[in-house]
């Protein structure tokens, strides 16, 4: 009797959970689809409004109708669920074509939006990315992440809390094209902060981890000693 209602047991956990699981990357992809959807639809009127487009407009707006005709297929690939697999190869595909996005000042806002949703789903699939911690211990701790963007001349600090990410010059040019998302708020309680340089040819540090001191606020400082500006991205964990 006692292994009958074990095997109930696990049988209804399996049932609930499985679908559970489905279901938040249903919804994750429904809701990538629509914002794709939206900020193609919204490009395209910008762009037929002005008399004459460049050819950074032109590719805007080819950038943004092909990510959301890429989100439709990951959608429709969901729907018939389609191996794991495939579902992650597709989102770290979108994911690369979202990151081209910073060259191009139209839709940050719905940019934002959506890289945030893609690391929910690639969570959701543990799905492999640049950005992603390789130690299985590490990425089980792993809380909350922020990744940001930008183009750096020299060394800057970015100040990361709440929600927020506010680069303070030290020395040299400001940051220019900078862009940041968070899968949830630094949390306002004492955590230690880990980073992972994922584009840049100088250094990424972590100089101050948030503590009550601090308001809980960490501080990343991005160093680049050669001359000129270079792109930067990196990714902050808790």
């Amino acid at each position: 009797m006692r292994l009958v209602r074990l095997l109930f047991i696990v049988l209804v956990f399996t049932a609930t959970s499985l679908p559970a699981a489905q279901s938040r990357v249903d919804n994750l992809v429904d809701r990538l689809s629509r914002a794709a959807e939206e900020m193609a639809s919204e490009g395209y009127r910008g762009f037929v409004d002005r008399d004459r487009g460049n050819r950074r407009d032109v590719e805007a707006l080819f950038l943004a109708h092909q990510f959301s005709t890429g989100a439709a297929l990951l959608q429709r690939l969901v729907r018939d669920r389609r191996p794991d697999s495939e579902l992650r190869a597709s989102v770290e595909i979108l994911s690369d074509q979202a990151r081209a996005s910073s060259n191009f000042g139209f839709g940050q806002r719905y940019w934002r939006d959506i890289l945030g949703t893609l690391d929910d789903l690639s969570r959701e699939l543990n799905a492999g990315s640049r950005g992603r911690i390789d130690d299985p211990r590490t990425r089980d701790r792993v809380t909350g992440r922020m990744r940001w963007r930008g183009r750096v001349d020299d060394r800057v600090q970015i100040y990361v809390q709440g929600s927020g990410a506010t680069p303070r010059i030290v020395s040299g040019s400001p940051v220019s094209n900078a862009v940041f998302n968070f899968t949830s708020p630094l949390p306002q309680r004492p955590v230690t902060v880990e980073v992972r340089k994922l584009k840049g040819r100088g250094s990424v540090d972590v100089i101050q981890q948030p503590s009550r001191n601090n308001s809980f606020t960490s501080v990343i400082e991005i160093s680049d000693s050669k001359g000129g500006g270079e792109d930067y991205e990196f990714e902050l964990l808790w």
